[in-house]
């Protein structure tokens, strides 16, 4: 199975790229399925577009031109939901969820004591290890504490602050939180949610390459689910890292990539 289940359009505020263009270019690719993940995040600082409108996308997914190419393609219906401490933001996002049918949530965590870990100035004042150790933390009390299990699937990037990390070591590593990686995993697991490969990272750093000690671990604590996704925002981004993701699972001990339907997991057998 050739899945891409992380990818944003034009309902992103931070992409262009049509739905006719994403799905267009997911065929091109040879991807069997592909799920939309636009970003729905309402509190992001100075910026009050991070709302996907999910039922304008899945009224202009109905068009004729759409519905065409959904012929030759599975497109499912997901969002990529920002997690935040905010009063009322839990029940939120489980209305967003059941009211729009989704079939895959990932919970993604894009901000760190109101600082952006995608940008270098995160890291200000602080070392390579305390930095990721910081966002770990952050990412795991979001996820256990803003967000309920039944209205997520999967974690999102968890290495995030790799993209921007100013040091010259710029991979996430079992050893920079070994105690809150034990702890998100072990509460992902009796959830039965999951983790992403989120391929960006390959672009970030201009190479295929990911640290097994994290993703070995997971694995090793029982962790079974696991989705692919390119986080592409543009057309030549689409399904970007497949083969080597699934090498790197495969690495890691895992037999079986997950897509998801109606927020539940089905396994596709890794060849």
């Amino acid at each position: 199975m050739r899945a891409d289940y992380h990818m944003h359009t034009e309902f992103s505020f931070d992409s262009t790229a049509s739905l006719g263009v994403q799905i267009q270019s997911a065929l091109d690719h040879g991807l069997e399925e592909i799920c939309l993940t636009d970003h729905y995040e309402p509190a992001y600082p100075g910026l009050p577009l991070w709302q996907v409108d999910l039922a304008a996308r899945r009224e202009a997914l109905k068009s004729p031109a759409l519905a065409s190419l959904q012929e030759r393609i599975t497109v499912r219906q997901g969002a990529e939901v920002g997690l935040l401490s905010l009063p009322g933001y839990e029940e939120e996002i489980h209305q967003l969820v059941a009211e729009n049918q989704l079939d895959f949530v990932i919970a993604s965590c894009h901000l760190c004591q109101g600082e952006d870990p995608y940008y270098p100035g995160f890291f200000g004042g602080k070392t390579r290890g305390e930095a990721f150790s910081l966002y770990l933390t952050e990412l795991n009390h979001l996820v256990q504490h803003t967000i309920g299990p039944e209205d997520f699937s999967v974690v999102g990037h968890i290495d995030f602050p790799s993209k921007g990390c100013p040091y010259e070591d710029k991979m996430l590593r079992y050893t920079d939180a070994p105690d809150v990686l034990d702890a998100l995993f072990r509460y992902l697991i009796d959830h039965g949610k999951g983790l992403e490969i989120n391929t960006s990272i390959f672009r970030a750093l201009g190479k295929d390459t990911l640290d097994m000690t994290w993703l070995k671990r997971y694995r090793a604590l029982g962790g079974e689910i696991v989705t692919i996704g390119s986080d592409a925002h543009k057309p030549q981004d689409v399904g970007y890292g497949q083969q080597a993701a699934v090498a790197f699972l495969k690495e890691a001990g895992f037999s079986y990539l997950a897509t998801f339907q109606q927020m539940q997991p089905i396994f596709h057998k890794i060849l």
